[in-house]
């Protein structure tokens, strides 16, 4: 399975540092995730909503994970609380449950930015194990994306 990762290009790695240092909507700080999107363009969007102008030292990972390996566990939006796009300490409280019982199974989450597609969050265990970059390239993005 390829999945998909937009970042700067010092930060280009699987070790889900940035996450660990200062959590992200799955995890609290402490816990080291990996953040991934289904597709090329949700990546740009979840990068999108977190940047304030336009980055210019990005790049995109194209990430094989060996799902052949290891189950995914899949949150569904209907089994968890409705008010989960707008209170993180919810969606936080999930991820970390996760990681801190099975921190070699990614887990499948619902995209706040677009609703139909799914992210893949995994540990840097499982990055270690079962996922590797097989493209990395500088990424330019559409300049009205940050056009008013």
């Amino acid at each position: 399975m390829l999945v998909y990762r937009v970042c700067s290009a010092k930060y280009a790695n699987l070790d889900g540092e940035g996450a660990r240092r200062y959590g992200g909507r799955w995890n609290s700080p402490g816990v080291a995730v990996v953040y991934t999107a289904s597709s090329l363009a949700l990546a740009v969007l979840e990068t999108r909503v977190h940047l304030r102008r336009m980055p210019i030292d990005y790049v995109r990972l194209t990430i094989e994970i060996q799902d052949t390996f290891v189950v995914t566990h899949e949150v569904s939006v209907l089994t968890i609380d409705p008010r989960w796009r707008m209170d993180t300490a919810i969606t936080r409280g999930v991820g970390d449950r996760h990681f801190a019982s099975d921190p070699f199974r990614p887990l499948k989450v619902p995209s706040v930015v677009v609703d139909t597609e799914w992210n893949l969050l995994f540990s840097r265990d499982y990055a270690e194990a079962y996922a590797s970059i097989v493209d990395k390239q500088p990424i330019a993005m559409d300049y009205r994306l940050w056009s008013v």
